[in-house]
């Protein structure tokens, strides 16, 4: 077995032709753009782009494969320049009592995808956009993925708006009427979520947890990541470790510290009052935070034990001081964002960027700081003493 890192929530901003596939998303948010910053950058093994069954994405990744850059697997996937997997992957949302929520659905090979896609015709509004609203049921849903080879993967399970939890407050069985747990493949946390968190819902221990960027312009992809342990990169060993079976597995989760995600804490959006107190004005945005506190049904967290680490991360984006011109001299002496958080020396890093922002990456990197909770669609931030 090797460990792979895995992202299997980016969109595709724009085709080849220039059609938006994802509204907003990076004019260089295209899918050769994508592959491309992710061979050159190493971030990733393995990244699931969740906009494949767009007809002119498929188109793109079609072209790319007649050119002899990507090769399909026998597995599932497509293999890039023989670094890279690609799994092809789509989001959409559906209704779900009163609210609506995002899922994710992954699929082995271009044939199932476009006999997916051929099934969503009268069923979606624009089949080239990102994230259409489906027009059946989740269970009905569940089974059309299913007939078409492929796997279900509710977002973000959390989060205030477009969720399961957060935003239809229902329940993974309520929500697709399960008979078995493994009719969904493993759920994603999202940004304002962890393992302590999640794992204070009874029905969540039957499940892997996901941690993905979600990304929606090159930078944040890979900002969420998990470690997996596989056979080979390709999709069929992407299930098997979720499923945890044949010794594969989740080795790792990698993910924001749920506190910095911009949804972590109720606010009103009226008077700026963040928490539960009371509040008579009706912009209020509940928080992934307290809404956990209120709808959990276990005292405390009970990690079942399969549940692997969950290891939160602290990107250079969020450390005062560091802007993108900064984080573009770091990334461009070092070869990697990690490599910056955990392993350069103050002295490295003193080198690029001087004395007192090379002391506030170290500072990060022992902890010393505290947080300022984010909340209501504006993410959390750090805060450090001065060196």
């Amino acid at each position: 077995m090797q460990e792979y890192k895995v992202d299997l929530h980016v969109h595709v901003g724009f085709a080849e032709n220039g059609q938006v596939v994802k509204i907003p998303a990076g004019k260089d948010l295209t899918l050769r753009g994508i592959i491309d910053y992710l061979l050159t950058s190493g971030k990733l093994d393995l990244v699931g782009i969740v906009d494949s069954a767009c007809p002119v994405v498929i188109d793109d990744l079609t072209r790319l494969i007649e050119e002899g850059w990507g090769s399909p697997l026998s597995g599932g996937g497509i293999l890039f320049a023989d670094r890279l997997t690609v799994l092809l992957g789509v989001e959409v949302e559906l209704a779900i009592g009163a609210g609506r929520a995002h899922c994710l659905a992954f699929f082995p090979h271009l044939e199932a995808l476009r006999a997916f896609g051929a099934r969503l015709d009268g069923l979606v509004t624009n089949r080239n956009l990102s994230t259409q609203r489906v027009r059946i049921s989740p269970g009905d849903f569940m089974n059309l993925v299913a007939v078409c080879q492929g796997v279900l993967i509710p977002a973000h399970i959390f989060t205030p708006f477009k969720s399961i939890y957060g935003a239809c407050h229902s329940t993974l069985k309520q929500a697709f009427g399960l008979r078995r747990a493994d009719q969904l493949l493993a759920v994603e946390l999202g940004l304002s979520a962890d393992t302590a968190l999640a794992d204070q819902f009874s029905e969540l221990q039957h499940y892997s947890f996901l941690t993905n960027s979600d990304a929606h312009s090159l930078g944040t992809i890979a900002r969420e990541y998990n470690i997996l342990s596989l056979e080979k990169p390709d999709s069929a060993e992407l299930v098997l470790a979720c499923q945890r079976k044949q010794g594969r597995g989740i080795v790792a989760n990698r993910g924001l510290n749920p506190a910095l995600g911009k949804y972590h804490r109720t606010l009103c959006r009226e008077c700026g009052r963040i928490g539960t107190d009371a509040c008579d004005h009706s912009r209020v945005v509940q928080g992934v935070y307290d809404y956990i506190l209120e709808a959990k049904d276990l005292p405390l967290p009970q990690h079942p034990d399969y549940r692997p680490p969950y290891y939160h991360r602290y990107p250079l984006s969020f450390i005062p001081g560091i802007g993108p011109k900064t984080r573009k001299l770091l990334l461009a002496a070092f070869p990697s964002e990690e490599y910056i958080l955990d392993r350069a020396t103050a002295d490295e890093l003193a080198a690029v960027v001087g004395h007192r922002l090379a002391l506030r990456i170290i500072q990060v990197r022992k902890g010393q700081f505290r947080i300022i909770s984010g909340a209501g669609g504006i993410y959390g931030k750090l805060v450090l003493e001065d060196p």
